[in-house]
């Protein structure tokens, strides 16, 4: 099957028409016997028993991965094994892939997933224009560092955060909250636990790392789980790009793709 990623942003794994949870369809074909392909398959092939007109999509793929040693093994065996399946006939649409931008930008650089999920501008124009809007906030706040003026893109109560987490991110110890914040934008909203597994945090120094950026309403509180707000999203993604050099909204489309 030939596959095309979707890019989405704010993690929210909701179902969508014509759609199968990435999870879901993972968890059977581990359990599937006699292998993980053959499992997969008979989900694949009963979801597309009677082919919708659009194409189908495959949601939350990002749900497969976690920036930690054999963290990507998921998600590549279930891209593997999903592109080497021959597509049932009367299906003859390519497979849309509904995954986290920043989680396909890392993947795309450090595992090569654009080589078998390319991603292409014609299923992306709500991300692209999500994208334009983030890029007129980053150039402000680029000219806001350096020139201390605010332009429209940067309303007040976004320098006010921005002067916020500058008094966290200028300290000359603050590995962990670097860190800790690149693993919530590239895995995703976390529990304190998987926060300690992905860095060797201890528990009472990941709750203090968490609690101090959840008292500036950049990292806020689902469940259990840990998440960046949405609308903080261009702050953090400018200070990891600016401090440890983490830019991941660059070169996600191919040239003239």
């Amino acid at each position: 099957m030939k596959l095309r990623a979707q890019l989405t942003t704010g993690w929210v794994d909701a179902d969508i028409k014509h759609s199968l949870s990435a999870s879901a369809l993972h968890t059977r074909a581990e359990q599937a016997q006699p292998s993980y392909k053959n499992g997969l398959m008979e989900s694949m092939h009963a979801a597309l028993q009677n082919p919708p007109e659009n194409p189908l999509a495959i949601y939350g793929l990002e749900n497969l991965f976690r920036k930690r040693v054999k963290g990507s093994e998921p998600m590549k065996q279930f891209i593997g094994a999903l592109a080497g399946m021959k597509a049932p006939a009367g299906y003859a649409h390519d497979i849309l892939c509904r995954i986290d931008a920043f989680a396909y930008s890392f993947l795309k650089g450090a595992k090569n997933l654009d080589f078998v999920l390319p991603c292409h501008r014609e299923e992306n124009e709500e991300f692209i224009e999500q994208l334009d809007q983030w890029n007129r906030i980053l150039t402000a706040l680029a000219d806001f560092e350096r020139f201390g003026r605010r332009s429209a893109p940067l309303p007040q109560e976004q320098v006010d955060a921005y002067l916020a987490m500058r008094t966290i991110f200028s300290r000359a110890s603050a590995r962990d909250e670097i860190r800790t914040l690149a693993t919530l934008l590239l895995s995703g909203p976390s529990t304190l636990k998987e926060v300690k597994e992905d860095l060797g945090l201890n528990y009472p120094l990941g709750q203090r790392t968490l609690a101090a950026f959840a008292a500036l309403e950049v990292v806020e509180q689902q469940g259990d789980r840990y998440a960046i707000n949405a609308k903080k999203l261009p702050l953090v993604v400018f200070f990891l790009r600016e401090v440890i050099g983490l830019d991941l909204l660059q070169d996600i489309f191919p040239e003239g793709g």
